[in-house]
């Protein structure tokens, strides 16, 4: 909220139900896990979450979709399972440590 505290008080607190049916529950846990430190305060703002929103889920993996899905098309089938790397030891790791950042 603009480097502000938020309270009830203040009359500046964001409404949790209104924010999931405005993006969705996914997209509110992932701004919440990219954008806000897990390790200090952080500055909740819904101009930042348009911003993560758009720049990371809406463009970043929208375009991420559509080259897998042209590859998957060129590849026909002839990728072996031997091409593929896997990923799970390495966010395992990172999910372990708290790294949820890095983790994304």
């Amino acid at each position: 909220m603009l480097g502000k505290k938020i309270g009830k008080s203040l009359g500046n607190t964001v409404d949790p139900f209104t924010t999931i049916n405005t993006y969705g529950k996914d997209a509110l846990r992932y701004f919440l896990l990219k954008g806000m430190p897990s390790d200090e305060d952080g500055d909740f703002s819904i101009f930042r979450l348009e911003e993560i929103y758009n720049a990371d889920l809406a463009n970043g993996l929208g375009n991420l979709v559509k080259l897998l899905q042209t590859l998957c098309q060129r590849a026909e089938g002839h990728l072996s399972a031997g091409q593929v790397q896997d990923p799970d030891s390495e966010i395992g790791s990172y999910l372990d440590n708290f790294r949820f950042v890095d983790a994304l």
